[in-house]
C-alpha cells in the first residue's frame, strides 16, 4: 500500500478506515515536502478518506470544516519572506553608528557563566551515583563565556510591540534591526516567525536577542528612540512574563534548554522539579522564587544580574 505517510494518497485508503493510522513524525508532518503540492488540491484525491489516530475519517466530520482548515493542522502557503535593507542601502546604518554603538562603549560584557554540565545531570538523576561500574563521576560544571552563551541565542531578550498588519511599519522595524544586527549591536532578530497576534502571541511582534544585561538596557532606549511613533506599548503574556526596559520595550532572560537546572519561561527560568531535592535545605530557608534568583546570579553572574546603572 505504500509507505505509511502516503498511505492516504493510494486509491485503497477509502477501504482502510478500519486499518492501522500512519505514523506521524514528530517533526511538524502536517507541514512536510508533500504540502508544497497539496495532495488534497488534486483532483484524484478530493473526497477520499482521511484518517485521523483512530481510524476515523475526517472527512465526514459532522459538516465542520476539513481537518486540515482545522488547528492545529492548518497548513497555510507560505508567506513571502520578509525582505529588509542591507548595506549601503539601509537607512539606518548611520542612525546605528552615531546613536546605537556609542552608548555600548565603556561596557564590560566578558566573563563566565558556571553551569551544571549535561553529563553530570545526567549521572545525578540516572542513578548511577550509586553503581560504581558506570565509572568516576562526571565534571560537574563547566565554564561559559558570555559571548559564547549570547551568540547562541541565549541571555535577555527584548519584546517590540506595534501594527504588524502595517507592512510600513513592518519594514521599518526590520530594516533598523538589520542595521543593528549588521553591526553587531544585538545578536539576532525575528520579526513574527511564531510571535506577535497572528501567532496568538500579542506584544511579541518583533524578538530581539542581546544576551548580558547590561547591553539590553543601553540598547533598548535607542531602540524607543529609533522607532518613536512605531511601537505600542506592552500587552499580552509580556505584561507578566517580561521586566520593563523602557515605556514601550519589555523583556526576559532566556536560556532555553541549554542548562538542566533551569526549565520554563517568564521573568525567570524556573528549578526544574528534579532538581528541587538537591536543594531541599536551601529551599528550607528561602522561597523558590528567592532561591532561584540567586541561583541564577550565581551561575550567570552579570550577565544576568548586571553590573551597574545604564543611563
Amino acid at each position: 500500500m505504500g509507505s505509511p505517510e502516503e498511505w492516504w494518497k493510494t486509491s485503497e485508503a477509502p477501504n482502510q478506515l478500519s486499518g492501522p493510522a500512519p505514523i506521524k513524525p514528530a517533526n511538524q508532518w502536517w507541514i512536510q515536502e508533500y504540502v508544497k503540492t497539496p495532495w488534497w488540491k488534486d483532483p484524484e484525491v478530493t473526497g477520499k478518506a482521511v484518517l485521523d489516530n483512530t481510524g476515523t475519517d475526517l472527512n465526514e466530520n459532522n459538516g465542520k470544516e476539513p481537518w486540515w482548515d482545522q488547528k492545529p493542522f492548518s497548513v497555510q502557503d507560505e508567506p513571502e519572506p520578509l525582505i529588509f535593507s542591507k548595506g549601503v542601502d539601509n537607512p539606518f546604518s548611520d542612525f546605528v553608528t552615531q546613536a546605537v554603538l556609542p552608548r555600548l562603549k565603556g561596557l564590560n560584557l566578558d566573563g563566565e557563566a558556571e553551569v551544571i554540565t549535561t553529563e553530570w545531570f545526567k549521572w545525578r538523576e540516572g542513578g548511577v551515583m550509586r553503581s560504581p561500574q558506570q565509572g568516576a563521576e562526571p565534571v560537574k560544571t563547566e565554564k561559559l563565556k558570555f559571548e559564547e552563551i549570547a551568540n547562541k541565542g541565549y541571555g535577555w531578550k527584548l519584546h517590540l510591540n506595534f501594527d504588524a498588519e502595517d507592512p510600513v511599519k513592518v519594514q521599518i522595524v526590520g530594516d533598523f534591526l538589520t542595521g543593528m544586527k549588521e553591526q553587531r549591536a544585538i545578536f539576532d532578530f525575528k520579526v513574527g516567525e511564531g510571535g506577535g497576534k497572528e501567532s496568538d502571541a500579542p506584544g511579541k511582534e518583533a524578538t530581539i536577542y542581546i544576551g548580558h544585561r547590561d547591553k539590553a538596557k543601553a540598547i533598548a532606549p535607542a531602540i524607543e528612540q529609533a522607532l518613536d511613533g512605531m511601537l505600542d506599548e506592552p500587552e499580552g503574556d509580556t505584561l507578566t512574563s517580561d521586566i520593563t526596559f523602557t515605556k514601550k520595550i519589555s523583556g526576559r532572560f532566556d536560556i532555553g534548554s541549554s542548562n538542566d537546572e533551569f526549565s520554563g519561561h517568564g521573568r525567570r527560568p524556573n528549578l526544574r522539579r528534579a532538581v528541587r531535592s538537591w536543594y531541599e535545605a536551601e529551599l528550607a530557608e528561602k522561597s523558590e522564587e528567592d532561591f532561584t534568583e540567586s541561583l541564577l546570579s550565581k551561575r550567570y553572574g552579570k550577565f544576568y544580574t548586571g553590573s551597574r546603572v545604564v543611563a
